[in-house]
């Protein structure tokens, strides 16, 4: 058994329906957390007594109550994150886990995520591979191998500090700016596909519906400093996706709009040149493949 340790983080508001199921997973795990925060942003429903219920029998889980806010965003749940953060200072741990409210994983879920830190020195970020649940099934989410789903974000804790956690960005894309401040830093980021993790909602709906999704996508992708070009391939590719073609057509409408306003960005010049070299890199191996990669 792994002696490494560590703790969980969860920013969570109005989450009575899916909460239970994330308790019972982490409470079930062969290898606990040594403390694990739950920050109720502004519940209004039975988040808060649910969690406090689970806190009377397992000493390890902390709730801490933020009063409701006027307006929230996306910045609002990195600044609860923050909060979380800053109450494990005085533990002593290895790893840092962002954790969903609608999440849930088999008992071993973090047992085996901790065996490959342990395996591997030079892994920064990991999680499993996720499945969002669609019309009453779960069903797998698109992967990118150096990309980690932020439901599900593990960090070692000398790569968090050295990124300085997460970024306060008001259209979301937290998890994805995260993994590329990773890279960035000389660090891997890996998503294992042989370990799986399940969100009880699909992430391609707002509670405002597909198209409000559409657009804040949209405007996240133009925010971390994608190219245009990049945008249009991954628009083409994401045409099989609900709504069919229209959903990726609103996308890029919101992101070639911010474009073209050159509205402000909101990662450093450094983070830009490295996600457009990488898409580069990326657009020549989809139009040469294996014949890039013979010449280079």
């Amino acid at each position: 058994m792994s002696n490494t340790k560590y703790v969980l983080i969860t920013a969570a508001r109005d989450e009575e329906e899916f909460i239970e199921a994330t308790l019972k997973s982490v409470v079930a795990q062969s290898l606990l957390p040594v403390k694990w925060v739950i920050i109720s942003d502004g519940s209004t429903d039975r988040t808060e007594a649910m969690v406090s219920e689970y806190a009377r029998e397992h000493d390890f889980i902390k709730l801490i109550r933020l009063e409701a806010k006027e307006q929230r965003n996306f910045a609002a749940k990195v600044q609860a994150l923050k909060m979380g953060y800053e109450a494990v200072q005085d533990e002593e741990y290895d790893l840092i886990g962002n954790l969903d409210a609608d999440a849930s994983f088999e008992s071993d879920y973090y047992e085996r995520i901790i065996a490959e830190f342990d395996r591997n020195g030079k892994l920064g970020v990991a999680g499993g591979i996720t499945y969002d649940k669609i019309d009453d099934k779960f069903v797998q989410v698109r992967a990118i191998e150096n990309r980690v789903c932020g439901m599900i974000q593990m960090f070692r804790r000398e790569c968090f500090e050295e990124i300085g956690g997460y970024l306060e960005l008001r259209y979301g894309g937290e998890d994805t700016a995260a993994s590329i401040m990773a890279m960035m830093n000389g660090w891997e980021v890996r998503t294992f596909l042989d370990i799986d993790a399940y969100h009880h909602r699909n992430r391609g709906i707002s509670k405002n519906g597909y198209w409000q999704a559409r657009t804040r996508q949209g405007m996240m992708f133009y925010q971390l400093g994608w190219s245009p070009l990049y945008m249009l391939l991954q628009t083409i590719s994401r045409f099989s996706e609900k709504p069919w073609v229209w959903g990726s057509l609103v996308r890029f409408g919101s992101f070639f709009r911010a474009w073209l306003a050159r509205e402000e960005l909101m990662v450093s010049d450094e983070f830009v040149s490295y996600v457009l070299k990488e898409q580069r890199r990326s657009i020549k191996h989809v139009f040469y493949g294996d014949k890039l990669e013979a010449g280079s």
